[in-house]
């Protein structure tokens, strides 16, 4: 199963040690998983329309379904 995961770099509720554990064991059953993680960010911020960190998000899911903005 394709997996691509987007994860602020500062998010305390899925703390990037937990974004990297996962895909790690993702990959070890045979997942193909690609963390994205955007810097200085931290969870709520990578859905707040108003913010950089959602321009990133959203760039990276328009180029995984194949669109452009």
């Amino acid at each position: 199963m394709r997996q691509d995961l987007i994860n602020g770099r500062e998010d305390r509720i899925i703390p990037f040690a937990m974004a990297t554990d996962y895909v790690a064991k993702a990959v070890a059953a045979g997942d193909t998983a690609t963390l994205h993680v955007i810097p200085a960010t931290g969870h709520v911020e990578l859905i707040a329309p108003e913010t950089a960190a959602w321009a990133a998000a959203k760039r990276l899911i328009l180029a995984d379904i194949g669109k452009t903005q």
